[in-house]
């Protein structure tokens, strides 16, 4: 059985946001070792994750960045078990909302989910 995990925060007005490509490469390595995937959307201020996996991998992973000073105001939105991954195989991804067209970017974060799962989207 597999955990996800979905959250919203707030980033630091210290960080910089040239800074989150190198963060996002690094949860990459580190999350494909661990076996958890994810992605995580970026609008500019506010950050919005789903990662899934193992449930103690998924929780270790969470705690570290509950615990990250580089946003505030996390909030959990979401903890769940299912059978199957969402988002396949991928580490972390990085979608820059800023980057995508408001009508195009559903699409484009759908299109990285399973096959199974985009029938359900499609519906």
């Amino acid at each position: 059985m597999l955990t996800t995990i979905i959250y919203r925060s707030h980033i630091c007005d210290n960080v910089s946001i040239k800074s989150l490509e190198s963060m996002v490469a690094e949860a990459n390595v580190k999350n494909s070792q661990e076996d958890v995937s994810g992605i995580l959307l970026f609008n500019g201020t506010h950050f919005f994750q789903l990662l899934e996996g193992p449930e103690e991998k998924v929780e270790e992973i969470y705690r570290h960045i509950c615990a990250d000073p580089r946003h505030h105001n996390l909030v959990e939105l979401l903890r769940d078990h299912g059978p199957t991954r969402r988002f396949g195989k991928i580490g972390m991804e990085l979608f820059d909302l800023r980057d995508f067209d408001r009508d195009e970017v559903l699409q484009v974060v759908l299109d990285k989910g399973t096959t199974k799962y985009q029938l359900i989207y499609d519906d």
